[in-house]
């Protein structure tokens, strides 16, 4: 019997130390709820020895008034037999609280009536301290980022799957509308810069990941079809296991109007920088700086640069008899016809200061720059503005100078406009309302007396009909011919058989021209036909002038070089060019 007791007694010991060591609350407790046994745990939370704690009641230990649950688990077990499991909050007698995740069972006696109960408690009162402070830093976390005034969206596998509601006001719609979408498929298709959003969406979400960020200018587009401006950060990070982009977008549309509006004023400003307030073409700082850069890259190019300046006659008399403002009207008008005859996009008109104008032809060779020149000089006369104080005619005129130069690498802009300001001064000195030009490429070498220059034939005049060729050859022959013989003082006769002979060889021109166009179809036929009517009575004009000693030199050449030959031969005429070139066809003339 004593060895059976020291066995169990061993056994019982043993089963202690075990209960001791377990981490856990251990303890028993009989019908009354008094404790029968406590491991060390329970009898250091207690601060009781074991032999205190047995027939102890939990009143001794904590305050039943604030947490009665474990008072009625307790009699659950007891009473009914049922097994507990659950959390459970105590007081302690010192108001300490404590948390406990407890399973609870019934005792049963020999005859299978419950005789106590046995309890096992794991304090879980710092995890759940932990717990509650990742709740609350999780839900503190999901409150900022719902309603945050900047849109977060939450990206994995390339499509959304998290947004908050500033992303819904942003992009106009629900979160349903938005999940599962891709960035690519909430823009345009393309950005501003050209590239095509699907293919740049990739490569911005290709460098986060690489970079752990990204942070880049983009535009959406809301479900509503409306394109805005957002700064977009992307964060690569690693949530719930799976590599995810956090997202977050501001609008910057305002910003960006801000930008365009300042873009737009500084561009503005600049334009007034070098545009003439009266005027509205460009202003001398402005002339100054092309012709600077023009000059430059002609020099590299080997292209012919022509400049024109001109001068309004006896613009300070139109002051005078009309006033300033009517002057004012004047140069606006000029500066109007000056622009609209340079009209090429590299073609500058500038005021070049007070009355006088300057024009940059880039790339134009003499006979295209004299033609504008003339074409300016009409212009300016067909405004018709009534200039009693001009002794050149009783209307607004001007006179101009041309220059056409091959640049140098070693030259500078001053060359060139001081020859166009000669040939601008050698225009007054002529009589005004003139052209006086230099042009290397109609022109000889030798000067005439005048000022005039005798022209020279070009193969690059050629149509490619074999007639017109050789009979425009011709007339600039005898157009040549013609002004040598009055500008070295020939017999009358002999000049006034040279002007007839013009005149029927212009006649015979014309003739043979309108049937080779009606052949080829070329629908500016009617309106080149009445150009021929016209040439031809302003020739017979001339010749009653001359008939009656009353032919002004300049009105002679005038019609022969530029009516008869740069305004017509060298310029209507190249609009049927190319109805001609490639035809099949000649004229033969009896």
């Amino acid at each position: 019997m004593d060895t059976l007791t020291d066995l169990l007694t061993t056994r019982i010991r043993q089963l202690e130390t075990t209960l001791d060591h377990v981490g856990a609350y251990v303890f028993t407790k009989d019908m009354a709820g008094r404790y029968t046994y406590a491991n060390k745990m329970a009898c250091d939370l207690f601060g009781c020895p074991l032999d205190l704690v047995i027939g102890a009641t939990d009143e001794e230990f904590f305050d039943l008034s604030i947490s009665n649950e474990l008072r009625i688990n307790d009699r659950l077990v007891l009473d009914h037999g049922e097994k507990i499991e659950t959390e459970e909050t105590n007081i302690t007698i010192k108001g300490e609280t404590r948390v406990y995740w407890s399973v609870k069972l019934p005792l049963q006696g020999t005859d299978g009536s419950i005789v106590g109960m046995c309890g096992i408690s794991t304090d879980i009162t710092e995890r759940k301290k932990i717990e509650a402070a990742v709740h609350e830093s999780e839900e503190k976390h999901r409150i900022m980022f719902m309603d945050s005034p900047d849109a977060y969206l939450i990206i994995r596998d390339g499509v959304f799957v998290d947004c908050n509601r500033s992303s819904e006001v942003m992009l106009r719609g629900d979160r349903t509308q938005i999940v599962g979408r891709t960035p690519g498929s909430l823009s345009p298709d393309f950005q501003p810069d050209g590239n095509e959003s699907s293919q740049a969406a990739k490569e911005k979400i290709n460098e986060a990941f690489r970079n752990g960020s990204n942070t880049f200018e983009w535009v959406h587009r809301r479900l509503d079809g409306s394109d805005f401006f957002v700064e977009v950060t992307i964060a690569s990070m690693l949530l719930e296991g799976k590599q995810t982009l956090f997202t977050c977008w501001r609008d910057i549309t305002e910003r960006k109007q801000a930008e365009k509006a300042l873009e737009e004023s500084k561009r503005a400003l600049e334009a007034i920088s070098i545009t003439d307030g009266l005027t509205g073409i460009a202003n001398r700082r402005r002339f100054d700086e092309v012709l600077s850069q023009e000059y430059a890259r002609h020099a590299r190019s080997g292209m012919q640069l022509s400049l024109i300046l001109l001068d309004i006659d006896h613009f300070k008399a139109f002051n005078d008899n009309y006033g300033h403002v009517a002057g004012d009207d004047c140069l606006r008008e000029v500066g109007r016809v000056i622009a609209d005859c340079s009209a090429r996009p590299a073609d500058l008109a500038a005021r070049y200061g007070g009355e006088e104008f300057a024009c940059i032809l880039p790339e134009t060779d003499g006979t295209g720059a004299v033609i504008i020149a003339e074409q300016i000089r009409r212009g300016i006369q067909v405004l018709a503005i009534p200039h009693k104080g001009s002794d050149s005619a009783d209307c607004v005129t001007a006179s101009l100078g041309v220059v056409t130069v091959q640049c140098d690498a070693n030259g500078s802009t001053v060359s060139i406009i001081s020859q166009a300001d000669e040939l601008l001064y050698r225009a007054k000195s002529n009589g005004r309302n003139r052209v006086e030009f230099v042009n290397h490429e109609v022109t000889a070498p030798e000067k005439r007396p005048g000022s005039f220059v005798q022209m020279e034939w070009k193969n690059s005049f050629c149509c490619g009909n074999q007639l017109i060729d050789s009979q425009h050859q011709s007339l600039f022959h005898l157009s040549n011919e013609l002004l040598e013989a009055i500008l070295s003082g020939r017999p009358t006769d002999d000049i006034s058989v040279l002007i007839s002979r013009l005149l029927d060889d212009v006649g015979q021109h014309f003739h043979d021209e309108e049937i080779i166009l009606a052949t080829a179809c070329f629908p500016g036929m009617n309106h080149h036909a009445a150009e021929h009517v016209k040439l031809l009575a302003k020739g017979v004009e001339l010749s009653r002038l001359f008939s009656t000693s009353a032919l002004p030199i300049g009105d002679l050449f005038q019609f022969l070089a530029y009516d008869l030959v740069m305004m017509h031969m060298l310029g209507a005429d190249r609009e049927f060019f190319p109805f001609i070139r490639n035809a099949a066809f000649d004229l033969a003339r009896p």
